[in-house]
Parts: C-alpha cells; sequence; structure tokens
C-alpha cells in the first residue's frame, strides 16, 4: 500500500507550469501539496533526518568504501503493481562477459507481440548499484506502458573499467535488436533510460548508436543523469549555487547536499572521484562517451526526456544537456522536480513523484 494519496499523484500529472533554465524551457513539477518556495518536500526531509547519522565524508574511493556502497545503495520502495507481472532472467554475451538482464512484462494480453521495449541502467557512481533496487519501479513501467523493460545488471567499475558498461549496454541493446520475435518487442520501438550514472551510461549508448550508423533507439529518458566530469570547457555552461532557491532555513541542510557535479578542488570532486575507478586514465574524463555533453555534434539523437531535482547538483548539468539537444534540433523534454534531491527514482510507494515520474516514462516509451 502506498504511503500517500492518489491525489497527489493527480496533481503531479495535471498541474505542472513551465519555468526556465540556460534560456530554454522547463517544465516544473510541484511540490504536490506544499507551495512554499526553497523548502525540500516533506518526505524527503524525513528520509534525510534518518539518514543524517549515517552519512560519510565524500572521500577517494577505496575497497573498503565501495564494498559498503554496494551494500547500501538503494532504499526501501514498494510494489505497486495492478496487473499479474512475468519476469524472466537471460545472460547475454559481450565479450568475455555474461551479462545478467531481468525481463518483465505483463501476463496479459497472452502471446501479445510487438511492444514497446525499454531497456534501463540503474545508477550507482559506476561502482555500485544493482536491478534490484530499481526493480519495483521497472515492473510498474512495464504495466503502464504496456512494455518489456530490460533491466540490465551491466558491469560495475573498477572491477570492469571503461568502456565495459557502454559495450554491455550497447550489447543488449543489439541483442534485442537482433531477437525481437524472442522477446515479443516491435525492434522499431525500443527505448534506453537510466538514472544518475546509469543515464550517463544510456546517454553514452545513444551516441554510439548514432555514430555507428545502427540506429536502434527510438527514445531516451534520462533521470538526473552524470552528462559531464568536467565543468570547464563547455560554453555557455557554468555551474552556480545562484541558480538554486533556498530557505534560509533550510540552506544549512541542502547546501552540503548539492555536492554531486560541483566544481570543487582537484581530489575533492565527487563525480570524479567516483570516475577515476571507472576511467582507465583521467583524460577520459573528456571522452563524449564517459562526458556526453561534450559531443562535438548532437544532430541524430533520438527523442529525449530529462529529469531533473530541483535540490540535486546535477540539475544544472541536466537542463543545460536538454538546451544543447534542443539547439542541434532533438526534440526534448525536460521536467524539473520541485522539492526533490538526488535519487528519488529508488522511493516508489514512499513519494508521489516517483510513481509520476514512472507515469511520464510509460507515456513516452508507449509513444514511440
Amino acid at each position: 500500500m502506498k504511503m500517500y494519496d492518489n491525489k497527489l499523484v493527480e496533481i503531479l500529472q495535471n498541474e505542472s507550469y513551465m519555468g526556465s533554465a540556460y534560456g530554454t524551457q522547463v517544465e516544473i513539477k510541484p511540490i504536490p501539496d506544499d507551495d512554499t518556495q526553497g523548502v525540500i518536500d516533506a518526505r524527503v526531509l524525513a528520509r534525510i533526518m534518518e539518514l543524517m547519522s549515517r552519512q560519510q565524508e565524500s572521500a577517494l574511493p577505496n575497497e573498503d568504501s565501495i564494498r559498503n556502497m554496494r551494500d547500501s545503495t538503494g532504499a526501501p520502495n514498494l510494489n505497486l503493481n495492478t496487473v499479474e507481472m512475468l519476469t524472466r532472467y537471460i545472460e547475454v554475451h559481450v565479450e568475455d562477459r555474461k551479462i545478467p538482464v531481468w525481463i518483465y512484462y505483463p501476463r496479459r494480453p497472452i502471446g501479445q507481440k510487438k511492444r514497446p521495449a525499454c531497456i534501463f541502467l540503474h545508477g550507482g557512481s559506476w561502482i555500485a548499484g544493482s536491478p534490484f533496487v530499481v526493480e519495483n519501479p521497472m515492473r510498474l513501467l512495464a504495466e503502464k506502458a504496456g512494455c518489456v523493460v530490460f533491466n540490465v545488471d551491466y558491469s560495475l567499475a573498477p572491477e570492469h573499467r571503461f568502456p565495459a558498461a557502454l559495450d554491455d549496454a550497447y550489447g543488449v541493446l543489439r541483442h534485442i535488436f537482433e531477437n525481437p520475435d524472442e522477446y515479443g518487442i516491435d525492434p522499431k520501438k525500443i527505448g534506453i533510460g537510466g538514472d544518475s550514472a546509469g543515464g550517463n551510461v544510456a546517454a553514452a549508448t545513444v551516441l554510439k548508436d548514432r555514430d555507428l550508423g545502427t540506429h536502434m533507439i527510438g527514445r531516451q529518458i534520462l533521470i538526473y543523469p552524470v552528462v559531464t566530469a568536467v565543468n570547464t570547457g563547455i560554453r555557455g555552461f557554468e555551474w552556480s549555487l545562484d541558480e538554486y532557491e533556498m530557505s534560509e532555513e533550510q540552506r544549512p541542510m541542502l547546501e552540503p547536499g548539492l555536492i554531486l557535479g560541483r566544481p570543487m578542488k582537484k581530489g575533492e570532486e565527487v563525480i570524479q572521484n567516483s570516475l577515476i575507478k571507472y576511467v582507465n586514465t583521467e583524460d577520459e574524463f573528456s571522452d563524449p562517451y564517459v562526458s556526453p555533453m561534450l559531443a562535438e555534434s548532437f544532430q541524430g539523437i533520438c527523442k529525449t526526456m530529462i529529469m531533473v531535482a530541483e535540490f540535486d547538483g546535477l540539475r544544472l548539468q541536466g537542463e543545460y544537456f536538454g538546451k544543447l539537444l534542443r539547439d542541434n534540433g532533438v526534440e526534448t523534454r525536460i521536467i524539473r522536480y520541485k522539492g526533490m534531491g538526488h535519487a528519488f527514482l529508488d522511493h516508489l510507494g514512499y513519494y508521489p513523484q516517483t510513481e509520476d515520474v514512472i507515469l511520464e516514462m510509460a507515456k513516452e516509451i508507449a509513444s514511440i
């Protein structure tokens, strides 16, 4: 049973309004039961207070911190499915690796063919996370979109460095594209999505699909994605704390949480501290398959939806990435969720915004 009233989801679905960022239009989803500006959603605040005692200062990952991160990634969430769902497990061979993939789809109509498909890549800073963290959200997506979801357990760093995760994602994409009848999907209706680091790998997969001329992907959905590991040399982009409206009462709590994507001294950059375990050399920070925002061109990219959180340090790069796509003629929808912080996809059943994300994703996948 979900921990909020359905009316809150209805408000999110029907009462968004338009704002702007970097001169481009952004759809704003309000906190559905609080119109106070510059504050975090009370549900998120309760979660933050619960976790504060366990917070640790960010540091360069070592074996112990990676192990701890893998053990602690994710949050409790609920199964909101209202119809019978089927789950299937496969392994896709990519180079010398077997990539586990969990597949979800509605049982009825039995034998349905030509469903849309969505490949999803979980978050976790390239070094942690798992398909199980997002299993309930992805099962709900399969129901609401009437699609087949492929939840990919891609290779993690530091055991498997760049471009292993990208190769895994592209390998799974190619496998389902070449075997549509086996999975009851329409190869012309394949989308890809991911959150945080998974959004990074998804965006890189879209670039690779474009660059190789395979054009298998018909939609990309990026949820608070990492799209650049560098904050200099990107024309027109600047990370600024001034872009975040915070109440003075909550500022002492909110400002330290905006650490992702925030320019810092060498050795203190959170994204780079995770990426250093993913890339082979620091020079790869500027590779477009690591920092998709640095691609020379975005022409030929599929229709895109980018979803960001108001109080997430990654919000600014996500919104600017959307602007770059639009400037290159890519049909792009940018949604900002007020009152939310990073990783809110993990809280299905506890945050109405998470359910709204799935409903918006379902519309996109169903319309490919």
